[in-house]
């Protein structure tokens, strides 16, 4: 769509490998025989794997392997839980994105929140809803009618908000709210690419909203 064009302005209108045993293990004690020498005794030293810590006991395997169930049984339910979480999001809201679209996509009568320029997305909502913009009328072009110029675009652009504005509810739009209607047309470049649509945009000014179409209907 071609840049925004105001066209008048109505007054009123988101574990450590177990570390192996300790280094030397268990030895074994030793004692005097009975000629008095000493017998020889190896002491029993496991070799600690590279890094280990040596001042943790060796982790029981059978054990450790028991204990994998509970693990695996947290892990589980924990991805359950996620999968369930994302699976209800979408049913009861809270998806920062629901409900955002390019406003020339609004079909007519729709009504927008947090609206800054044609050219920005906006939060589509119900009318009923606090809003600062309403897509008052919406008119195309035949698909296969050629480019008419941005002229001739602009003249029905400003022919639609006239309109528009002959058809603003009195009760919603009173002396006291600022409303400005904005043109958008397509350009060559959006028309080549099938946009046939001239819209006129009521938006509320001053940082005000509205939670009644701006339409009398």
């Amino acid at each position: 769509m071609d840049d925004e064009q105001q066209s008048s302005t109505m007054p009123g209108t988101t574990p450590g490998a177990g570390g192996s045993p300790t280094a030397g293990g268990r030895g074994s004690e030793m004692s005097a025989g009975s000629d008095g020498t000493v017998p020889r005794t190896t002491a029993w030293s496991p070799t600690a794997p590279h890094g280990a810590q040596d001042d943790l006991p060796r982790r029981d395997r059978s054990r450790a392997r028991r204990n994998t169930v509970p693990l695996l049984l947290i892990i589980g339910g924990a991805v359950l839980l996620a999968l369930l979480v994302w699976l209800l999001v979408p049913l009861f809201g809270g998806n920062d994105d629901e409900g955002i679209v390019d406003p020339s996509s609004v079909a007519a009568g729709g009504c927008l929140a947090d609206f800054t320029a044609i050219t920005e997305d906006a939060v589509l909502v119900d009318c009923d809803e606090p809003h600062n913009a309403q897509l008052v009328a919406s008119e195309s072009y035949p698909d296969d009618a050629e480019f008419p110029g941005r002229d001739q675009l602009g003249l029905r652009a400003e022919s639609a908000c006239a309109t528009a504005s002959q058809d603003m509810d009195p009760d919603v739009v009173t002396d006291g709210l600022e409303v400005t209607l904005l043109r958008a047309t397509p350009t060559e470049g959006t028309w080549a690419g099938g946009d046939r649509r001239v819209d006129c945009f009521a938006v509320v000014g001053n940082g005000g909203t509205v939670s009644r179409s701006l339409l009398d209907s």
